[in-house]
């Protein structure tokens, strides 16, 4: 099984940024499931095109509304003169 770990900060969930990220390949030993990284290259040759990463949403949504807000504080100081 291949899996792709990354970090995430959010904002209740709905708002959130996700940077960082790498590969992990797990097995099924005696013991359990053991984890490996694995490189990027490697990874993409499993999975044949397709993608783990996480969607656009999730992984820019929170700099979206970033950008809303100073574009709005920026209108509103326009406005009042400031």
């Amino acid at each position: 099984m291949l899996t792709f770990a990354y970090r995430y900060f959010h904002l209740f969930f709905v708002f959130t940024v996700t940077f960082g990220g790498n590969y992990l390949i797990h097995t099924l030993t005696e013991h359990g499931w053991a984890a490996a990284p694995i490189a990027k290259e490697q990874a993409e040759e499993i999975l044949a095109g397709r993608s783990l990463q996480p969607n656009p949403w999730r992984r820019f949504s929170l700099y979206g509304l970033i950008a809303v807000f100073a574009f709005f504080i920026a209108i509103n100081s326009l406005r009042h003169g400031a």
